[in-house]
């Protein structure tokens, strides 16, 4: 979840940003997906969709940080030494 990696002071926010913009995606691929279904068929839809999720997975690994047995205090530290307050 992308709220461990902020400080506590922003953490909220950054939680409801990030659920608003997943609200937003899910509306427009709600909108659109029929319309390229209709337009492109099953198995190009498919295969499009494949590659929108292909590519969320590697901008993910390459810009993530690892976090895995960190505490949430050296998880939310990771973002202080580029944006110093």
């Amino acid at each position: 979840m992308e709220n461990e990696l902020f400080p506590a002071n922003i953490r909220g926010t950054v939680t409801g940003f990030g659920t608003e913009v997943s609200r937003i995606g899910s509306s427009v691929s709600t909108f659109l997906f029929p319309m390229t279904l209709n337009k492109c068929g099953l198995e190009r839809t498919l295969y499009l969709c494949a590659g929108l999720f292909f590519l969320g997975f590697i901008i993910s690994l390459i810009m993530a940080p690892e976090t895995k047995n960190m505490s949430l205090i050296a998880a939310s530290s990771l973002n202080e030494s580029k944006n110093p307050h």
